[in-house]
């Protein structure tokens, strides 16, 4: 937060930028509010590093530096889960239909678990579907 009279200039800037990142002006993913604060849309791995913060007014100036830690879901597509016949009927033991009706269910678990990961994959930012 800066305050002073008049009010001093705040701009950011990403160490190792040379784009000066003022309020009310466009940077693409990048926004400066008119009170200085920075944020950032759709964060990305190569937003990680280290924002300086800079308050310029004619009584003088102060920086202030952050460092962003971009944490990211593996890059890697989720593990694909292969299954047997969901049904099977054989003329043996009770026991061993019963066995074969859990594995109906433990299929329909594996294939539920399986959507829920493509799903949330296919949310995180940057990601991609495959055809």
């Amino acid at each position: 937060e800066t305050a002073g009279n008049p009010p001093p200039a705040v701009f950011w800037q990403k160490e190792g930028s040379q784009v000066l990142m003022f309020p009310n002006q466009n940077h693409g993913r990048f926004k400066v509010t008119s009170n200085g604060e920075l944020i950032i849309s759709g964060v990305q791995k190569a937003d990680e590093g280290w924002y300086v913060c800079s308050a310029l007014s004619v009584a003088g100036s102060e920086t202030e530096r952050a460092y962003l830690k971009v944490a990211v879901i593996s890059d890697r597509p989720p593990p694909i889960i292969s299954q047997g016949p969901t049904t099977m009927t054989l003329n043996i033991a009770q026991d061993c239909n019963a066995e074969l009706n859990r594995q109906a269910e433990l299929n329909k678990e594996l294939e539920a678990e399986n959507a829920r990961l493509t799903r949330l994959l296919a949310q995180q930012p940057g990601a991609h579907q495959e055809a």
